[in-house]
């Protein structure tokens, strides 16, 4: 195995688990946490949740535009999505540069 077949691999099945906690814990929940939708229940995990805000203050420094939306839009982004995307572009990888 390529080491991106084990990326896309491991990030597909990260993705997942975390889909898959967040349903049960969805299912499970009976009112609304601090970082759940007010209507459907779901909880959205990002990397701005994980990591403190602190840390992606670098974004606002960018000098390009888009760059900055679209670093924005990668932190603010589903995490479960996020990984599912990775791993997809592992693959992609593993596809073109893989032996």
């Amino acid at each position: 195995m390529n080491k991106f077949t084990i990326v896309g691999i491991g990030a597909f099945i990260g993705g997942a688990v975390l889909l898959g906690f967040q349903t049960i814990s969805t299912l499970m929940q009976t009112e609304g946490g601090p970082l759940m939708h007010p209507k459907s229940g779901w909880k959205q995990m990002a990397l701005v949740d994980i990591f403190n805000a602190k840390s992606f203050d670098w974004i606002d420094s960018l000098s390009w535009q888009t760059l900055q939306h679209v670093a924005n839009y990668i932190v603010t982004m589903p995490l479960f999505l996020l990984l599912f995307v990775i791993g997809a572009l592992a693959f992609v990888l593993n596809a073109f540069f893989g032996k």
